[in-house]
């Protein structure tokens, strides 16, 4: 009725009203589905996700998939670790990893950023993760 009393002033006189009501409610009909469209209703009462039901359960929702706050401060402990464990490396072996590994060049583009043989870079790659492993089960008692 609203949507009637908003659009009087449309209406043309010598048409009929029933015809032209109908084609407003049509119209706040197909609107109506094209919002819920866009923007799907969740039920907040509902208990779980059922098959007849075309939207989920709102405590459904409500499930992250964020890793626990305490798997967050464990992961940041090692990082920080592995940081520190990361500078007691020689430099060579230093550029190497950060080269390979954080900046992702292949070997033969560190080789060439380096200017060492291709036969350096997996050497020192080899030796770089050896002495950090060897530096983490020394501190920590963990490995690479």
């Amino acid at each position: 009725f609203l949507q009637v009393h908003l659009k009087c002033d449309l209406f043309e006189e010598g048409r009929k009203l029933r015809p032209w009501l109908y084609r407003i409610a049509t119209n706040f009909a197909i609107d109506l589905k094209r919002k819920q469209k866009r923007r799907p209703t969740i039920s907040i009462d509902a208990e779980e996700d059922s098959d007849d039901s075309p939207t989920p359960a709102f405590s459904n929702l409500l499930v992250g998939n964020e890793p626990e706050p305490s798997e967050n401060a464990l992961e940041a402990e090692r990082a920080e670790k592995l940081r520190d464990a990361l500078e007691e490396l020689p430099e060579p072996f230093r550029q190497t990893l950060d080269l390979v590994y954080f900046q992702g060049l292949s070997y033969r583009d560190t080789a060439e950023v380096l200017d060492i043989p291709f036969g350096t870079v997996k050497s020192r790659l080899q030796s770089a993760i050896r002495k950090l492993n060897e530096i983490l089960k020394r501190e920590n008692g963990e490995n690479l």
